[in-house]
């Protein structure tokens, strides 16, 4: 029997996950790897300090979306994790772009995103946010 962190899972269910990740794996590669994108559309592992502050477009699949809604006048907001192949980025959708773009935002769905990238330094680690402006799906 193979070990697993959890002792409860079956031999056989241990293989149906690993083949699941791995085919979703590849499925994501061959996504990214096939479409088609311009020179200011980049993966997440290249946002840096060179693309602070500037738009550009960024692809991928979204994880934890979450509702919020904005102190002043309960408007609806959104944020949510993307993640390509190279990595993942935090991405805030304001309230006109949530409005106008709620409809795509959905766990699991593809999307390209264009907006700003905003750096966001906190004691001493650095991380990046995505103030999008636009959002399309890649998959209909």
């Amino acid at each position: 029997m193979l070990w697993f962190p959890c002792c409860c899972l079956k031999q056989t269910d241990i293989i149906r996950v690993i083949s699941l990740r791995l085919l979703y794996d590849h499925i994501v590669h061959c996504f990214f790897r096939f479409s088609t994108f311009t020179a200011s559309e980049l993966t997440i592992s290249d946002i840096d300090d060179n693309v602070n502050n500037k738009y550009l477009t960024i692809a991928g699949h979204i994880l934890k979306a979450e509702k919020l809604y904005r102190k002043s006048d309960k408007a609806a907001m959104c944020k949510f994790t993307l993640e390509d192949t190279t990595g993942s980025i935090e991405v805030i959708c304001f309230t006109k772009t949530y409005a106008q773009y709620k409809e795509t935002i959905k766990e699991g769905g593809f999307v390209k995103i264009r907006g700003r990238i905003i750096k966001d330094d906190i004691g001493n680690t650095t991380s990046y946010q995505v103030n999008a402006q636009e959002i399309s799906n890649l998959v209909a």
